[in-house]
């Protein structure tokens, strides 16, 4: 079979394995027929597997864009919290100290005829905080004279005794749509998207072994009080998730409260055309019972109060 050169274009015999005109080599059509399919099979491999790569990355950004990245990371939610336990903290402390007496004087006299204060001293007094009473005979006035102890000076904060040395965040978690906390919310208003809700569980931490006794107990009844209180993040134009200034959280319970009364209008114009085609007799409208009332959705200040703790 003839064959032609593909540079010259000179015909050739089919057993030529070079062109006599141009010295070209020419190809035997067996190879060709061979060649050519590898090719193609070689592209088409590496075509499936860009593609393949194409999606997996965007898969991946798509999670992260949407899925993993819209909330504040664990990170996040640990550093608000503990900047809003620093800033409350004084506020916390009140549930593990006592200002009954001033017990930053030492001596800490008590009158003989005041008979708590002495019983609650005597408490003290059997925990080794402060040590026996010495009686003080001024005229006709006695008083017990109550020293510290060896270990007085570790529970005195400010005039204060403390069964505590401070209070620290154990866990924290972000409260999602779902999260029973956040079905509070009055129906009608959602959340906006750059705001996020946490919970944090609070521990003490040095609590005095003499905590547990039940008259100390009796005077400070917040102790034993579940620590967990739940705090507000905004999302900062850098998409950094933190703990609101005074000045952003004001603006937030404001913004809250324009669309908690915005949801009332809607419910009372809903129920205003309610009762408006019952009174038409248009059908289909839905009719009350007779001396029922509709249910009032939560105040703001009542579901704010119940979600995030104030302590000032």
């Amino acid at each position: 079979m003839p064959r032609f050169c593909t540079r010259c274009g000179q015909q050739s015999l089919s057993d030529a394995r070079f062109c006599h005109a141009c010295g070209a080599p020419l190809q035997h059509a067996s190879t060709a027929t061979v060649r050519a399919p590898v090719r193609q099979r070689r592209g088409l491999w590496l075509g499936a597997g860009l593609a393949f790569a194409l999606a997996v990355f965007g898969a991946v950004m798509a999670w992260w864009v949407f899925g993993g990245a819209t909330g504040p990371s664990h990170r996040e939610l640990e550093v608000a919290a503990q900047q809003w336990v620093h800033q409350n903290e004084s506020s916390l402390m009140s549930d593990a100290c006592l200002d009954n007496l001033d017990y930053g004087a030492n001596p800490l006299l008590i009158d003989a005829g005041d008979q708590s204060s002495r019983q609650w001293m005597d408490v003290l007094v059997n925990a080794r905080v402060y040590a026996a009473p010495q009686r003080v005979q001024d005229g006709l006035r006695t008083q017990w004279r109550y020293a510290w102890g060896p270990r007085t000076a570790r529970y005195v904060r400010d005039g204060h005794l403390c069964v505590a040395s401070g209070i620290t965040v154990a866990r924290v978690r972000a409260l999602h749509a779902g999260s029973p906390e956040l079905k509070r919310l009055p129906a009608g208003v959602s959340i906006p998207q750059n705001w996020a809700f946490a919970q944090i569980d609070l521990a003490w931490t040095g609590l005095a072994p003499w905590a547990q006794q039940p008259a100390v107990q009796q005077q400070l009844p917040g102790l034993e009080n579940d620590q967990t209180q739940r705090i507000m993040l905004l999302k900062s134009a850098q998409g950094a998730w933190l703990l609101p200034s005074p000045a952003e959280q004001m603006g937030m319970q404001l913004q809250l409260r324009s669309l908690i009364a915005g949801a009332e209008v809607g419910k009372a114009v809903q129920k205003f055309s309610q009762q408006l085609g019952q009174a038409l007799g248009q059908p289909g409208a839905q009719s009350s019972e007779p001396g029922s009332v509709a249910p009032r959705s939560r105040g703001f200040f009542q579901w704010l109060k119940n979600l995030v703790t104030f302590h000032d």
